[in-house]
């Protein structure tokens, strides 16, 4: 979440077409850093679908669902107070 902010919607960075390659790279780290430990689930519209599917529970995603939201609070956070007045 804080790269897509810095990427897309800070106003100097405006007609910037790397955007695209700065996620991409960002979720490529993620994967092979917390690929084992997270199984490769960084959406929560997936842990969502495999719970409603059946192949994981509601209570095995909670902490899943808990921890991208806690994250995503924390990144736009972080975003507010650095990106000051240039957001």
């Amino acid at each position: 979440v804080f790269v897509v902010l810095n990427t897309l919607t800070v106003k100097k960075r405006e007609g910037n077409g790397y955007y695209g390659l700065a996620i991409g790279l960002i979720y490529a780290v993620n994967m092979h850093i917390l690929g084992n430990i997270t199984g490769g689930g960084f959406n929560p519209a997936v842990a969502i679908g495999t719970a409603i599917t059946g192949m994981a529970s509601f209570g095995e995603i909670f902490i899943f669902m808990l921890g991208t939201l806690l994250g995503a609070a924390a990144a736009v956070t972080a975003f507010q107070l650095t990106a000051g007045e240039e957001a």
